[in-house]
């Protein structure tokens, strides 16, 4: 093991994270990086939350056996910088009067599908892109249907004030959600082992600049697989029920209305 990968190791299993910046795309869900501190580029490192670009500042984490580039968002980011990825695709000077979107799938950085604000909608959008996708939420709100698994896939809202799920998200493997707010509908929408608004069966899950709020006897958050939060708030009557090693930065508590803590 190099001494690098030793650096990596050690630190990263005290809650270390690393940013770094792309020097290139190596396919569509691998990418290398260079780490800003000391230099050295990580090759071919597996990429959530993409699609990137040679330039852009990530951060590099370790949760499992392996780094692995996760690219934020921005907070707050806006509908035309959406409507641009569209208009790379179609090779057009502008988008037609008539259009207007709610929620878009994209996989690959190619936008699959676009669909109405409902629960049938979102749920089929994540469907579509499962494995490594991307849904982007316009400033919407949309009501509850059921729990919605997501396998592997971002969910990305354009702001947290205005982008709402009012419902219930059972995760696996690697999915990321990003500038939404997440509120459980009131009612059990998953079963009894798995009672949160967003549950974490497998691998892990990022949570950067969300509102995640639960109703009595519910957890906000239920972590099974791993989880790296960043600026976030998790509001409920319990605090979140963690079971796997996991990362909080400028995330705030709040239990039956009153401030806890920050981690």
């Amino acid at each position: 093991m190099s001494n690098l990968q030793r650096t990596i190791k050690n630190v990263t299993r005290h809650g270390a994270k690393f940013p770094a910046v792309i020097t290139s795309v190596d396919g569509t869900e691998t990418a290398s990086a260079r780490l800003s501190a000391q230099g050295a580029t990580l090759h071919r490192l597996k990429v959530v939350g993409g699609p990137v670009t040679v330039g852009q500042p990530v951060t590099i984490d370790r949760t499992g056996s392996e780094p692995v580039i996760y690219a934020y968002s921005p907070a707050g980011i806006s509908e035309q910088s959406i409507l641009d990825m569209i208009l790379e695709q179609i090779q057009s000077t502008d988008i037609p009067e008539a259009f207007d979107w709610q929620i878009l799938a994209f996989r690959q950085g190619k936008l699959k599908a676009s669909y109405g604000a409902t629960y049938g909608g979102l749920a089929a959008a994540i469907d579509s892109v499962s494995g490594g996708g991307i849904v982007y939420i316009n400033d919407i709100s949309i009501e509850t249907g059921g729990a919605i698994d997501c396998y592997g896939v971002s969910i990305v809202g354009l702001s947290r004030q205005k982008s709402i799920i009012n419902d219930c998200l059972s995760c696996f493997g690697d999915c990321s959600i990003e500038n939404i707010s997440v509120n459980y509908p009131g009612y059990p929408c998953v079963d009894d082992t798995n009672d949160a608004t967003i549950v974490n069966n497998s691998g892990t899950i990022y949570i950067n600049n969300a509102t995640i709020t639960a109703p009595d006897l519910v957890y906000p958050l239920k972590v099974m697989g791993g989880c790296i939060a960043t600026q976030s708030t998790f509001s409920g009557e319990a605090a979140a029920q963690i079971y796997k090693a996991s990362t909080f930065y400028d995330c705030q508590l709040i239990a039956n209305g009153d401030f806890l803590f920050e981690w």
